[in-house]
C-alpha cells in the first residue's frame, strides 16, 4: 500500500523502503517518530470510551490493532469509533452511515479566522454533533495525502463518507473537512513517476536510507551533493550534472565546498557595535509555547525560564519578566541594541506571546512589540551574515560561529535535540545550550566587525 510519506519530499525513499525495509532510523528521526507516536497514543486515550449521562443512541468503541480483517469486522458491526485501523489514520469514526478517517497532524492545525469551520471536541467524537467555530485549518501536504489515501481505501471498501476529522498538536478539537478537494493533488502525486535514482534534498539529513543514497551520489559526483533540491535545476538544464563540471564552469563556491572551505566573503564585512548589547535566543516546545528566553549582555548569561505548564500563568509571567528586563536594558543607554540569529522564531513568539497573554501584568501590547521589532535596536545577525558572506554548506549559526572561533560546551545539540532535552527534563543541558547560542551570536557579530579574518574572498 502506498504511504502518504512516499508522496512528499524525496520520492526515491519509496524505492529504498522496499529495498531496505529493516534499515534503522537515525537517533533524531527515531526521536521524532517516538514523539509522534506518544501524541497519537494520547489522542486515542482522549477519544470517548462510553456514553456520558444524557447521551442518546448507540455508542461502541473497539481497537482493530492494525489488522485488516478486524477492521472490516468492526466496520460491518457499525462500531462507532475504531482505533488503530489497518489504514494510515489514527481512528475511523462512524459518520452518516459510513466512516470518516481521523488523522492527527504533527503541526498546529487550527488558527483564529473570520471564516467558520465545523469542529467537535476530541473527547466527544462519535457522541456530539459538530459545532461551528471561527477557526480555519491550515493545510499541510502530508496530512492531506494521509486523509485522501485513507478516504480512498474506505471508498474501495464501500465505507467512505466523504468526510474526515483532523486534529493538530493540541489534540483538543477535531476539524471536520471534506475529502473531495484533496482528490486532484493526490491523483497528481500518485501519477508522478517514481525516480530511478536518488537526488539529495533537505530531508536526506536524518534519513535512514542515506547510507546507500550517499554512496550512489558520490560515485557519480552528483551535483545535488552540493546543490540540494531544485537549486541544481538551472545548471542541469545547461548540461551540468556533476560537481566537477560545476567547478569547471567557474563556480568558486562549489570549489570551496570541495576544498572544505565553509564560507567566502562577498563584500568587506562589518557589524554595528553599541555600548549596551544584549544577545537573545529563545527555546519553544513545538507550538505549545516558549519556556526559555535567554539573554547575554556580553558579561553575564541571564535566562528567563519556566518549567511549568506552557500556555498559562507561568509562561505569561516569564515572558513579562523577560520583556521588562529587555526594556530596562534598552532604557539604560541611548547606545543600545538587541540581537538574535535568524529572527523568524523570536519575532513569531514575541508577537504570539503578546497576543496570547494580553492583559497580564507586564506583558506589552502587540503594537509595542511590533514597534520594537521594526526599530533599529533589534538586529538579525543572520541577515548581516547573509549580506556579506556566502556559505558552501549554509550560513547557520552552527556553521558560522566556529569560523569566529566559538565552540559549544554541549556539542551536537540543535533545535531538534533541544526538544528531546526538554521532554527528558535535562534542564542544565538546555540552559548551557541556550547560553552558548546567545554567546555564539555575540561572537559572530564581533568577528564580522573585525573583518571576518580567515575567510577567503568570493571574487579575489
Amino acid at each position: 500500500m502506498v504511504q502518504a510519506s512516499d508522496l512528499v519530499g524525496c520520492r526515491f525513499k519509496g524505492v529504498q523502503r522496499r529495498r531496505f525495509p529493516d534499515a534503522s532510523y537515525p537517533p533524531e528521526a527515531q526521536a521524532r517518530h517516538e514523539r509522534r507516536q506518544q501524541a497519537a497514543d494520547q489522542l486515542v486515550r482522549l477519544l470517548p470510551y462510553t456514553k456520558a449521562i444524557g447521551d442518546r443512541g448507540v455508542f461502541t468503541r473497539a481497537d482493530a490493532n492494525g489488522d485488516f480483517f478486524d477492521t472490516l469486522e468492526l466496520m460491518a458491526a457499525q462500531t462507532t469509533v475504531i482505533t488503530h485501523p489497518y489504514m494510515d489514520c489514527e481512528a475511523l469514526v462512524r459518520w452518516n452511515g459510513a466512516y470518516a478517517p481521523l488523522v492527527m497532524s504533527t503541526h498546529k492545525l487550527l488558527y483564529p479566522a473570520k471564516a467558520q469551520t465545523k469542529v467537535v471536541a476530541t473527547q466527544r467524537v462519535g457522541l456530539s454533533k459538530p459545532v461551528t467555530a471561527k477557526l480555519a485549518p491550515r493545510h499541510h501536504t502530508l496530512d492531506g495525502y494521509r486523509v485522501s489515501l485513507a478516504d480512498r481505501e474506505l471508498a474501495r471498501l464501500g465505507h467512505d463518507s466523504g468526510i474526515a476529522l483532523v486534529t493538530g498538536q493540541d489534540l483538543a478539537l477535531c476539524a471536520i473537512i471534506e475529502t473531495a478537494p484533496l482528490a486532484v493533488p493526490t491523483d497528481r502525486a500518485l501519477a508522478t513517476p517514481e525516480p530511478t535514482g536518488p537526488r539529495r534534498v533537505k530531508e536526506c539529513e536524518g534519513c535512514r536510507f542515506w547510507f546507500d543514497c550517499q554512496k550512489i551520489l558520490e560515485a557519480r559526483d552528483d551535483i545535488s551533493l552540493f546543490l540540494s533540491g531544485d537549486k541544481a535545476r538551472p545548471y542541469m538544464q545547461r548540461g551540468i550534472h556533476t560537481v566537477d563540471a560545476l567547478i569547471a564552469s567557474g563556480n568558486r563556491l562549489a570549489a570551496a565546498w570541495r576544498a572544505g572551505v565553509p564560507a567566502l566573503r562577498k563584500v568587506p564585512t562589518s557589524a554595528p557595535l553599541f555600548d549596551v548589547e544584549v544577545d537573545v535566543d529563545m527555546e519553544a516546545y513545538l507550538n505549545h509555547g516558549v519556556y526559555l528566553w535567554g539573554t547575554y549582555d556580553q558579561h553575564t548569561y541571564r535566562p528567563f525560564v519556566t518549567w511549568g505548564e506552557l500556555g498559562g500563568e507561568s509562561e505569561a509571567r516569564n515572558f513579562a519578566e523577560f520583556w521588562s528586563y529587555l526594556m530596562e536594558m534598552r532604557a539604560s543607554s541611548p547606545s543600545f541594541c538587541a540581537f538574535c540569529y535568524a529572527s523568524g522564531g523570536e519575532n513569531h513568539w514575541l508577537r504570539t506571546s503578546a497576543k496570547k497573554f494580553a492583559g497580564y501584568p507586564g506583558v506589552p501590547p502587540v503594537e509595542e512589540v511590533n514597534a520594537f521589532i521594526s526599530s533599529g535596536q533589534w538586529i538579525d545577525v543572520f541577515k548581516l551574515v547573509k549580506s556579506q558572506l556566502v556559505g558552501s554548506n549554509g550560513l547557520g549559526l552552527k556553521v558560522i560561529a566556529p569560523l569566529a572561533g566559538f565552540t559549544w560546551e554541549e556539542e551536537g545539540v540543535d533545535g531538534e535535540e533541544s526538544i528531546e532535552l526538554y521532554r527528558a527534563r535535562e534542564r542544565d543541558r538546555l540552559l548551557r545550550y541556550n547560553r552558548d547560542d546567545c554567546r555564539a551570536t555575540a561572537a559572530v557579530r564581533h568577528w564580522l566587525a573585525q573583518g571576518a579574518p580567515g575567510i577567503p574572498d568570493l571574487n579575489p
